[in-house]
C-alpha cells in the first residue's frame, strides 16, 4: 500500500514538528549536562512523552490507522501528568525524587485497563472488540482524573515549595518554571474535562488546544533549563578521573572491591552532587553499616566522609568557576553544597583562596 504526503502542512502539524524539534533538544542538551544519570532521567522521560505527542499529532495524515493513533496519542497524554509530578519535585528539590514516588506512573495503565475492561464488559461500546467515540471519552475522563490527582499530591509536598527562589541553583527560574507546570497540568485537565462534557467542542479544536499548551511550554523549558543547566563546560575535564583508592594491604579484596566501588559512585555517578546525601545514603548503596563505610575511606582514601565529599564537589567547582556565565551561587549548589556561605568556607580552606578570587585569577 501507497501512502501519499501532501507536501502542505496543516497549521497544527507545523505545530507538532516544531514541538518535536523543541523537546529533541532538550533531551539532547540534558543528557550533555547532566552528567549523573539519575539527574537525568525524570527530565528525559517527560520530554520523551512529550515528543512522542507531538510525533503522534502529526502521524494522523495516516487516516487508515486513526484509531492506533489516537490510542498512541492518547498514551502520550496520559503519561505526561505523572511525570510532571516527579518533575516538579526534582526542580523545587534540586535533587531526583525518591523511588517510592514511582508508583505515581502506574495510573495510566490503571485508567486504561478500568476502560478496556469496562468496554469489554458491554458498558462503552455496543461492540466490546469495536473502538467508538464514547470509548475514547471515558479516556480522555480518566485522562483528566490522572492529572487532577497528580495536583493533588503536590500538596503534600508543599513544603519543597518555601523558599524555592533562594535555595536551589537558578531558583528564580526554577520557581516559574515549577509554575508553568501547574498551570499546564491545570489546563490539560480542563480541556481534557471540557471536551467531555462539551459536544461543541470537537476532538480536533481539542488536539489543537493541548498541542498549543505544551508548544507554550516547550518554548519556556528550552529557556529555562539553560538556565537552570548551564552549558557543559569541558567534557573531558569532566569525566577526568579522580585518584583512585590506595590498596595498602589493610583492606581484605571485598574491601578494596568495596573502596573501588566508593570511587565509581563518586566520580561516574557523581552522588555528591546530591546536596542531602549522606553517609547513611552511601551505607545503604553499598549495603554495609556506617560505621564500616567509615573504616574503608579512611583506609583507602586518607580522608572522612564530608572531607571525600568536599574534595569532589571542590573540584568539580573549580572547573565550572573557569565558565564566567555560570553565577557562583549556581555553581555552589550544582556541586552539591546546601548554602553559599558553606560553600564559600569549604571552597577556601581546600583551595586558599575564595571562589570569586579562584575565577578571577583562572580568567586572567
Amino acid at each position: 500500500m501507497s501512502i501519499f504526503f501532501n507536501i502542505s502542512f496543516v497549521l497544527i502539524e507545523w505545530l507538532a514538528i516544531t514541538g518535536l524539534a523543541q523537546c529533541l533538544l532538550i533531551i539532547v542538551y540534558m543528557l550533555l549536562r547532566l552528567y549523573n544519570w539519575r539527574q537525568a532521567v525524570v527530565p528525559v522521560l517527560y520530554f520523551l512523552a512529550l515528543a512522542w505527542v507531538f510525533c503522534m499529532q502529526f502521524s494522523f495524515r495516516l487516516e487508515y490507522v486513526e484509531d492506533i493513533i489516537r490510542l498512541s496519542l492518547w498514551g502520550g497524554w496520559a503519561m505526561i501528568p505523572p511525570l510532571n509530578y516527579l518533575l516538579i519535585m526534582q526542580i523545587a528539590s534540586g535533587h531526583p525524587p525518591k523511588f517510592r514516588y514511582s508508583w505515581i506512573l502506574l495510573l495510566p495503565v490503571l485508567a486504561a485497563f478500568v476502560v478496556f475492561a469496562a468496554n469489554r464488559a458491554g458498558y462503552v461500546c455496543e461492540n466490546e472488540k469495536a473502538i467508538c467515540s464514547t470509548f475514547f471519552e471515558f479516556l480522555y475522563i480518566g485522562n483528566g482524573i490522572i492529572g487532577a490527582i497528580s495536583l493533588l499530591f503536590l500538596f503534600g509536598h508543599s513544603h519543597l515549595f518555601e523558599d524555592i527562589k533562594g535555595k536551589a541553583q537558578g531558583g528564580y527560574e526554577r520557581y516559574w518554571l515549577v509554575i508553568s507546570l501547574i498551570l499546564t497540568n491545570l489546563a490539560a485537565v480542563g480541556i481534557n474535562i471540557y471536551r467531555v462534557a462539551q459536544p461543541d467542542l470537537t476532538t480536533q479544536t481539542a488536539d489543537a488546544l493541548l498541542i498549543i499548551i505544551a508548544l507554550g511550554f516547550t518554548y519556556l523549558a528550552t529557556t529555562m533549563f539553560f538556565r537552570i543547566y548551564p552549558p557543559a563546560i569541558d567534557l573531558r575535564a569532566v569525566e577526568e578521573k579522580k585518584k583512585k583508592p590506595a590498596n595498602t594491604g589493610q583492606l581484605s579484596d571485598a574491601e578494596y572491591a568495596l573502596a573501588e566501588k566508593i570511587h565509581d559512585l563518586m566520580t561516574l555517578d557523581k552522588l555528591y552532587h546530591e546536596q542531602s546525601f549522606s553517609r547513611a545514603d552511601l551505607a545503604r548503596e553499598l549495603n554495609i553499616s556506617e560505621n564500616a563505610l567509615s573504616a574503608i575511606i579512611n583506609t583507602a582514601f586518607g580522608k572522612s566522609f564530608p572531607q571525600l565529599l568536599n574534595e569532589h564537589r571542590v573540584e568539580d567547582a573549580k572547573r565550572m568557576l573557569e565558565n564566567p556565565e555560570i553565577p557562583i551561587q549556581t555553581v555552589a549548589f550544582e556541586v552539591g553544597f546546601n548554602s553559599l556561605p558553606s560553600f564559600n568556607r569549604v571552597f577556601k580552606q581546600m583551595v586558599g583562596q575564595s571562589p570569586s578570587a579562584f575565577r578571577n585569577d583562572s580568567l586572567g
